[in-house]
């Protein structure tokens, strides 16, 4: 993936504000593949929403204050099995925030522990897709 590989990248030029931002992205490309399509019962309904885009637009629709990040984070805890990747997702959230918007100095050990929660968010989510696939068979 392009934006793991771009993170790698500026991790090794000591930019270590952008290599924990592109990873956070990285994280939620992962995520997003790996668990939509996504069907939740709702009032003895399925709903099914096919991308991320799908999702938000009638997760917004409910409760037009929703941050984009706030849906996903949503999104994340209707797929059992995910409560890693929520709780890896929502630290890298943070991270990336105050990597994007303070004038916070990062270290290399900040930018390693974003990409050491990239890989095991990548590691989780291809679990996820697999016993999605399964699944569907």
């Amino acid at each position: 993936m392009k934006n793991e590989a771009a993170s790698s990248c500026l991790l090794d030029n000591s930019h270590y504000d952008w290599s924990i931002t592109i990873a956070f992205y990285a994280a939620l490309y992962y995520i997003d593949d790996a668990i939509f399509p996504l069907t939740i019962t709702l009032n003895k309904k399925p709903i099914r929403y096919v991308d991320f885009e799908d999702f938000l637009q009638k997760y917004k629709g409910m409760d037009r204050h929703v941050s984009i990040h706030r849906a996903r984070i949503t999104a994340i805890q209707k797929v059992q099995g995910a409560g890693r990747v929520r709780t890896l997702f929502e630290k890298m959230l943070d991270l990336s925030m105050e990597a994007r918007y303070t004038h916070s100095t990062f270290e290399k050990t900040d930018a390693d522990k974003a990409q050491s929660s990239l890989q095991e968010i990548k590691k989780h989510c291809e679990a996820i897709k697999a016993r999605n696939l399964q699944a569907a068979e």
